[in-house]
């Protein structure tokens, strides 16, 4: 199919004169060609949606108002595998999501760590699939890239000899660090694509800076993964360019952040 438009029945290209009235059988030739056409007018319209919603080059997580949409979270009681929370995404200009929450990975089991501490994503792809991308272990763990075409849902960290994964870091078992870009009222909010400030732990640096304005009391601000108290461990810069810790980071710390981005 070539041409976008209002359906026109006597334009052969949108496929009306392909099957004659009470033709039957058709042949599988007319089917898959109108199966075809089918196809590509709703992957146009997929992609018509996604760049209203602000889709044109971010993927994210389409809140409805409770902000658990397509969350990673711990089972009941905490197991070696984790639940995503139903909800909807645009992911590679497709919608895509969850209408129940489902448990991953499929074979229902996280192997853990041996000697060093691992990153895992999980992730979701256009189809409604969701998946776990393993890391790789090491003294101070990077975690990895998911495939191409998927939305990142949340990090798992593992720590060897764990027996499950918590909301929480307990300091003995695997944790769930949220990794959901989300969005609100499409180009109304836009989450920021700077996950990490420029400036570096050093166990002196307090100052650290955010890329784009941020919208007032939207900032999040985790350390090693651990998300801080606004007002206490840290506090947003007037400018709301940046945030200030009470106490400077250690070295070799990790300091990463969260926000909408203010619209001009």
């Amino acid at each position: 199919m070539s041409q976008y438009g209002k359906y026109n029945p006597s334009e052969s290209q949108h496929g009306s004169s392909l099957f004659g009235y009470g033709e039957v059988p058709v042949s599988s030739n007319k089917l898959n060609t109108w199966n075809g056409n089918i196809d590509a007018a709703l992957s146009w319209l997929a992609q018509c949606l996604s760049i209203l919603c602000g889709g044109q080059a971010e993927d994210f997580i389409l809140e409805e108002g409770a902000g658990e949409e397509l969350k990673v979270v711990a089972q009941s009681p905490p197991a070696m595998a984790v639940t995503v929370n139903e909800g909807k995404a645009l992911v590679a200009l497709f919608f895509a999501g969850l209408d129940a929450a489902e448990n991953v990975p499929a074979t229902g089991f996280i192997e853990a760590p041996s000697e060093n501490p691992r990153y895992d994503r999980v992730h979701l792809d256009s189809f409604g699939s969701l998946g776990v991308s393993q890391g790789e272990e090491s003294a101070s763990p990077v975690p990895p890239d998911g495939p191409a075409g998927t939305v990142s849902l949340a990090l798992l960290y593992l720590r060897p000899g764990m027996t499950s994964i918590q909301n929480e870091d307990d300091s003995a078992n695997g944790y769930i660090v949220d990794d959901r870009p989300r969005a609100l009222l499409g180009l109304a909010h836009r989450h920021n694509a700077d996950r990490s400030p420029v400036e570096s732990p050093d166990g002196t640096q307090s100052d650290f800076s955010t890329e784009s304005k941020f919208v007032e009391g939207s900032l999040d601000v985790y350390v090693n993964g651990i998300l801080q108290e606004s007002g206490i461990a840290f506090t947003p810069h007037t400018d709301r360019h940046g945030y200030t810790f009470a106490s400077a980071p250690p070295a070799e710390y990790r300091v990463e952040h969260r926000y909408l981005i203010e619209q001009s």
